[in-house]
């Protein structure tokens, strides 16, 4: 079964595997309208991390695109957005519940 850290390693890669697949499958996948945006109705919050500081920052997903990546607007100021990949949601329960809103979005009618 491995130690804990290996099997961590082994989720993460899952994880991983699993939003590439689905990104692939649904090559835009919106969250978030531009209304919604606007008036800064988020339902889902995600803590990301800046690479060179390491200091997390609250996020809302607007899209998920290929091959543009995972559009963000930041929570505290309305008018930053940007692309983020996988690996700059802070935590791996982030990055699980992305999936799991992708796959929820990618099974709608």
């Amino acid at each position: 079964m491995g130690n804990f850290r290996e099997q961590l390693n082994l989720l993460e890669s899952a994880v991983a595997s699993r939003f590439s697949e689905l990104r692939n499958a649904k090559p835009n996948i919106e969250f978030l309208t531009e209304e919604d945006v606007e008036n800064g109705d988020f339902v889902d919050y995600f803590d990301a991390r800046n690479d060179i500081t390491g200091e997390t920052y609250e996020v809302s997903i607007i899209s998920v695109t290929t091959p543009g990546g995972i559009l963000v607007v930041e929570v505290a100021d309305l008018s930053k957005r940007k692309h983020i990949g996988l690996h700059d949601l802070a935590s791996l329960e982030d990055k699980i519940s992305l999936v799991e809103l992708m796959e929820f979005k990618t099974n709608e009618l």
